[in-house]
């Protein structure tokens, strides 16, 4: 399985893209971890702007982006204190989602090598979930930003073409 989620996080990704809600997209993500953050007693909100427009994504794909990058958040966080804050904003040709959380953050010297295959910050890490996430955003033209403060937490924020 580890070979297999490796080599396809390296494939080119054949998209089957429609018309998404932003909203959508983000409760699906948080509905996949939900197990994780009742474990684990922590909190989540998702926050759809007024007037944010909808995507033209691989839904399917996209949520397994998301739920990828929601999945780090929540292990980077404490159990009980942990808050993971999903939003969605913008007009069409720059709607951005964002994921965040107030984990242990990212030092600086690090985050270049986050979507490196293999590479984990956390013991028992494979490596495979940002580098899968990455994968299908660049597949869907989507800009990713990452911004981290250690001891604060981590901002991804993904911006979708038009």
């Amino acid at each position: 399985k580890l070979i297999t989620d490796l080599l396809e996080s390296s494939k080119a990704k054949e998209l089957h893209p429609s018309s998404c809600a932003p909203g959508n997209l983000l409760r699906e993500a948080l509905a996949n971890v939900q197990d994780r953050l009742d474990l684990l007693e922590m909190r989540a909100e998702v926050t759809v702007l007024d007037g944010t427009a909808p995507v033209m994504a691989d839904p399917g794909m996209i949520i397994v982006a998301l739920t990828n990058l929601c999945i780090n958040a929540i292990e980077a966080m404490a159990p009980k204190e942990g808050m993971l804050r999903l939003s969605a904003q913008g007009g069409s040709g720059n709607v951005r989602i964002c994921v965040e959380d107030n984990g242990k953050g990212i030092a600086p010297e690090n985050i270049p090598h986050l979507f490196r295959a293999f590479y984990s910050g956390r013991s028992g890490g494979m490596g495979l979930g940002l580098t899968s996430a990455r994968s299908i955003l660049n597949a869907h033209g989507v800009h990713m930003n990452v911004e981290s403060e250690p001891g604060k937490g981590t901002r991804f924020t993904l911006t979708f073409p038009e």
